[in-house]
């Protein structure tokens, strides 16, 4: 309650000074776009977004990038979740790597996950898959794609969190790794 409390007193305080961090930003964002005129305004426009590091990207901001690139006429917040009308084809895409997120304070990498499942079921757009690397030598490849699976998998307990319910199974707090392939000119050893 205490911190609920300092907290809104700080933002006050900084309102009341003209200041806004980044999260105010975000958050005065996804505020204009429950004005049902402002947000068709917008959609209207044809916005077409390319949002690099997705995996590191919070919630609210998805939200806002999402909701620019939907049909005109599409209900907030129905998309992925709800089943709603996904971003028109071509407006919105997204550049990440669930495996590199860094940003656990601020970032929801099954947030991200989320919307890249969406993209594999044809819904919103089309998920292209770039696993071939041009860094590795092809030793350090095979190494790599032999024994990260188990680590990152479903048969380590410390890859699994509380279950978010009685009787129903443990999330896998890791993501899942995906094979690279190594470039044709890559050293062999």
């Amino acid at each position: 309650m205490l911190a609920a409390e300092l907290a809104l007193r700080y933002r006050a305080w900084r309102f009341e000074r003209g200041v806004q961090t980044y999260t105010d930003q975000v958050e005065a964002a996804l505020a204009v776009l429950q004005d049902a005129a402002i947000l068709e305004r917008v959609r209207q426009e044809g916005w077409r977004i390319l949002l690099d590091e997705a995996q590191d990207t919070d919630p609210h901001q998805f939200a806002v990038l999402v909701e620019l690139t939907r049909p005109p006429g599409a209900a907030l917040g129905t998309w992925p979740a709800q089943g709603g009308a996904g971003p028109r084809a071509g407006h919105f895409s997204i550049v990440g790597d669930g495996q590199q997120s860094i940003y656990s304070s601020r970032a929801d990498v099954r947030n991200f996950q989320r919307h890249v499942a969406a993209f594999d079921q044809l819904e919103g757009g089309d998920r292209l898959v770039f696993d071939v690397t041009f860094r590795a030598p092809h030793t350090v490849i095979g190494y790599l794609n032999a024994t990260l699976p188990a680590a990152f998998g479903l048969g380590r307990d410390h890859n699994r969190g509380l279950p978010p319910a009685e009787g129903a199974p443990a999330p896998l707090l890791q993501v899942a790794y995906e094979p690279l392939a190594a470039g044709p000119k890559n050293e062999k050893g």
